[in-house]
């Protein structure tokens, strides 16, 4: 919880060089309750982190996506309202650079976390873990902002800078919400201070685009079918296209060659028949019906024999 200056300071060790430097970095934050990155070794963003949220509306899947706001080698930093000692320092999808001494130098606790309360010379983890998303207007998604809370297990029961325990004696543990305002002329992230909304429980305001939605455009989104659909329904088109085509040149090819068979012959029923030409009936003599020779009917005479 808060900086109390009667506390014991078990966790006030002799800060090493690198700590020494976050504090002066730190302190000359203070004139400012704006975003500040500091650098540091390795990357800090976690793989295992999920930076992507989906909130589903009666009609609209939204989207929220925070993955290019990790800093890979540092942290932003807020000041808590009316106490200027008193900061943060915090990453999203990812831990803060800075590190805390180990408690009573044991190497199990951690000493690094999404976010890192700093009063006086002390540090304390106010956040790490999964994260738990929560649109703040259900309504209203696209503009409404949403809230980041992450949980940090409770200290150490001998640790003095413990959460006051429930009255059975339950720990209680910190944690911190990181409260995203809709702001689209931020582009990346801007924190405008920190407070302490109940006994070690904190919240950091920040503006930035990404706390605004946008409906869904991804795989099996409405967007993505409506679009393979239109793609189906282009391949049909251009397939029923190419058949409409290739049945005006089939019609056109044999029509053709219809008419190169049957040029000087009237055929009023098209491909009825044999395409062949009908051969002519013979009109010159010879053992037909009619014409010379010797045939029922016609020129003929008798024989006989001369002399």
């Amino acid at each position: 919880c808060d900086a109390r200056s009667s506390r014991p300071q078990a966790r006030a060790q002799t800060p090493e060089p690198a700590m020494l430097l976050s504090l002066a970095g730190l302190a000359l934050a203070a004139t400012l309750a704006v975003t500040e990155v500091k650098a540091g070794p390795g990357s800090l963003c976690d793989a295992r982190y999920e930076c992507k949220y989906h909130f589903q509306t009666d009609t609209d899947l939204w989207f929220f996506d925070f993955s290019n706001l990790c800093q890979p080698n540092g942290y932003y930093s807020a000041l808590q309202d009316g106490r200027p000692g008193t900061n943060f320092t915090f990453n999203i999808c990812g831990k803060s650079s800075q590190v805390c001494p180990q408690f009573n130098n044991n190497p199990f606790l951690p000493t690094q976390g999404v976010a890192i309360q700093n009063y006086g010379s002390t540090c304390v983890l106010a956040a790490e873990g999964a994260p738990f998303y929560q649109v703040r207007d259900p309504k209203n998604p696209e503009t409404g902002g949403i809230n980041i809370t992450h949980d940090a297990a409770p200290e150490q029961i001998d640790d003095p800078n413990r959460c006051t325990p429930l009255p059975d004696g339950t720990s209680v543990f910190r944690s911190t919400t990181f409260m995203f305002t809709c702001d689209k002329s931020v582009q990346t992230l801007q924190a405008t201070g920190a407070y302490e909304e109940s006994e070690c429980k904190y919240v950091i305001r920040i503006r930035s685009a990404f706390g605004c939605g946008r409906i869904y455009d991804g795989p099996d989104s409405k967007a993505a079918e409506d679009k393979e659909a239109g793609e189906r329904g282009a391949e049909a088109g251009a397939v029923i296209g190419f058949m409409i085509l290739g049945g005006i040149l089939f019609v056109i090819v044999w029509a053709g060659i219809f008419y190169y068979y049957h040029r000087e012959i009237p055929f009023s029923i098209p491909f009825v028949g044999n395409l062949a030409r009908t051969p002519a009936a013979p009109s010159g003599g010879g053992f037909g019906a009619s014409g010379s020779g010797f045939g029922a009917s016609g020129a003929g005479g008798s024989y006989a024999p001369t002399a």
